[in-house]
């Protein structure tokens, strides 16, 4: 889709909901749990959203109930300033407590919510795509899984081809996740249920941040080697050997007959040149097939409803067993080297200039399918990134914008950087202040990705053990655009003792 049409050019990367203008947009807080305004419940700027890129939104609403209203789980609930929706989510976790151990007229109710994007993690995936872009991958997966929920596929980008992608009761949501990571694109469901998948540098953010802009406060910019490599070795996967035929002849006995590699697909069965059925051993019912075989596994079975394979008799020779398969060997090690990445770092530093790491994955299926996730990780891992955190009360900015930081003093020098996680809370009446973190790069992972990797080094690792990934040809889009943007503040209401009401005004 052409940058800037549809709702990937407004919602909200364009210049709807969260790069409103001031005013309108920037009052008349309303939030909807299904069709109740529950704004009327909640207590004093308890409202807050935490947003991270390729992950869960969170939004937490703490309500005081008096008319004992209730919240169900799996309802709506839409977050608006004045006309305009700015986060969208559904009822998670609900926690109920009395207010005081005096009185029990009043309830507090805490209300944990997550975004859309949670619609696909209940939805499981059995697909298998060759020669397919990410885009219509994404948009297949909606259209036959998540349309039912009301999820869109109008801001989809198509990204880079995958020679094949085999997904085997995957949640829909790590589907979209290894996508994403071989691609290097990012995705969300937005607060109209619109799926976005789409690069850096795809939408551009209304505002630099910078000493002239004075639009932020509390800038910290973090460096680090952490994860970073120029040496990629990818181990424990298995081979995948040619197509192999191997003949055997029967002895009158046996039902079962071993091959020289674990079978990785039962290509043909033959007896005597006539061409056998068969099928997957506990999948397929007995005696719906002559011959039965799994994978990773050594050998084929005789369904017992067929004829035994004679042995050799006087003149008559011996039935004759071809089986056509592809096999296992193994495990496989491959190797990818960075050259520009050591001669940068033999510039810095001296020495070797080497950072190797090695990732154990024993579900990874071909030799293609190893160098490919190498391929992966070494272009996520293999540059030296910034990240920078700092808060503003701007409004405009939004997670997958491209923000422009220029912050000499910190080391950070008109460095264009994704935003890949903010945190957003009510101040004052009303207002919005949003804690927002950004990155150099391309996003490295999740918080809980980085962790689950942190705790299980030296252990082989299975992060994707169905999927089978034959090859990425990554491909570079840069797209420049201009932007202006007019905001101006709303003044804050300020509390007087005896007058404001509690729960609106708290001292």
């Amino acid at each position: 889709m052409p940058f800037g049409s549809g709702p990937f050019g407004n919602v909200p990367f364009g210049s709807g909901p969260r790069r409103g203008a001031a005013g309108a947009d920037a009052s008349q807080f309303l939030v909807l749990i299904g069709s109740t305004d529950i704004t009327r419940y909640m207590e004093f700027n308890a409202w807050s959203v935490s947003q991270q890129l390729n992950d869960r939104d969170t939004c937490r609403l703490s309500l005081v109930v008096p008319d004992g209203y209730v919240p169900h789980r799996g309802q709506r609930v839409q977050v608006l300033f004045g006309n305009i929706r700015y986060w969208s989510g559904i009822v998670h976790d609900i926690d109920f407590a009395f207010t005081a151990m005096t009185r029990n007229d009043y309830v507090s109710i805490m209300v944990h919510c997550v975004d859309l994007s949670a619609l696909a993690d209940r939805i499981t995936v059995n697909e298998v795509y060759q020669n397919k872009t990410a885009g219509e991958i994404f948009r297949h997966i909606i259209s036959k899984y998540l349309a039912v929920d009301g999820i869109t596929d109008g801001g989809v980008h198509d990204g880079p081809s995958i020679q094949k992608v085999v997904f085997s009761r995957r949640a829909a949501s790590d589907c979209f996740s290894e996508l994403s990571k071989l691609s290097g694109y990012h995705w969300t469901i937005d607060q109209y249920s619109v799926m976005q998948f789409f690069p850096k540098f795809a939408s551009l953010s209304p505002f630099a941040i910078n000493h002239s802009n004075a639009n932020f406060r509390a800038a910290r910019v973090s460096k680090t080697v952490a994860e970073y490599r120029n040496v990629q070795y990818a181990v424990g996967g298995q081979g995948i050997t040619i197509p192999i035929t191997e003949f055997l002849e029967g002895d009158g006995i046996s039902r079962t007959f071993l091959t020289a590699y674990p079978i990785q697909s039962l290509i043909k069965v033959e007896i005597n040149g006539a061409v056998q059925t068969h099928g997957i051993r506990g999948v397929e019912d007995a005696g719906s097939k002559q011959w039965f075989w799994n994978s990773n596994q050594q050998g084929i079975n005789q369904d017992p409803s067929q004829p035994l394979l004679q042995a050799k008799n006087g003149v008559i020779p011996a039935d004759r067993l071809a089986i056509t398969y592809q096999g296992f060997y193994g495990p496989v090690t491959t190797k990818l080297v960075s050259a520009p990445g050591i001669a940068e770092r033999q510039s810095v530093e001296g020495g070797s200039g080497r950072y190797e790491m090695v990732d154990q994955d024993s579900s990874l299926d071909g030799l293609e399918v190893t160098v490919a996730k190498a391929r992966g990780d070494l272009r996520r891992f293999g540059t030296l990134d910034d990240e920078v955190e700092f808060e503003t009360d701007v409004i405009g900015l939004g997670l997958g914008q491209t923000a422009t930081v220029d912050l000499p003093y910190l080391d950070l020098a008109n460095a264009p950087m994704l935003i890949t996680a903010m945190e957003t809370s009510l101040f004052g009446i009303e207002q919005r202040r949003h804690k927002v973190t950004a990155v150099s790069g391309e996003l490295k992972g999740t918080y809980q990705e980085f962790f689950d990797k942190f705790f299980s080094r030296g252990v082989a690792v299975s992060i994707s053990p169905d999927d089978i990934i034959n090859e990425v040809a990554v491909a570079a889009d840069l797209v420049s655009c201009s932007d202006l943007v007019t905001v101006s503040s709303g003044a804050a209401h300020q509390a007087e003792w005896g007058i404001d009401d509690w729960g609106y005004a708290e001292c």
